[in-house]
């Protein structure tokens, strides 16, 4: 069985954090340049910790068990007809989605520097009311419409 990552269940232990934090910094990075994203995975933190007095890490951690997918539809032929069939998403897959979503979320927002729109989009995914939030209940309510299909994935 599968771990949920995320704060709601358990907390993540210190691997899992450094593996977040290191796969977040890896999403953020753009032309190889991974100081300057760690330096804006950091000051959105730091923007977090003082604007709501909160500990950045478990908002950050909330977000992403918020915003991270369980299930997926992919298309299959059968029989000259297509069918989006629901099938569950492997851990590593499904951390990697979540995080990517943030990211994206983030710098299509109209916030003035990037670290502040990652620090809104994370705070809105805590929340249950960003973008990327959205686009996960989105893709599950898609699996449960086609969920009479299930059973033609295997």
């Amino acid at each position: 069985m599968a771990r949920r990552v995320g704060i709601n269940n358990n907390t993540p232990s210190y691997s899992d954090k450094c593996l977040i934090l290191s796969k977040m910094i890896n999403c953020i990075m753009k032309d190889g340049k991974k100081r300057l994203a760690m330096l804006i995975l950091r000051k959105s933190l730091d923007y977090i910790n003082n604007k709501f007095q909160m500990n950045p890490l478990k908002v950050l951690y909330e977000a992403i068990d918020n915003v991270v997918p369980y299930i997926e539809v992919r298309g299959m032929k059968v029989g000259g007809t297509s069918y989006q069939i629901p099938i569950d998403i492997p851990a590593n897959r499904r951390l990697g989605l979540g995080l990517r979503w943030i990211v994206n979320a983030a710098r299509q927002r109209k916030e003035a520097t990037v670290w502040l729109r990652l620090a809104w989009e994370v705070i809105d995914s805590a929340l249950r009311r960003s973008t990327s939030y959205r686009r996960k209940e989105t893709m599950h309510n898609l699996a449960k419409s086609n969920q009479a299909f299930a059973h033609m994935g295997w």
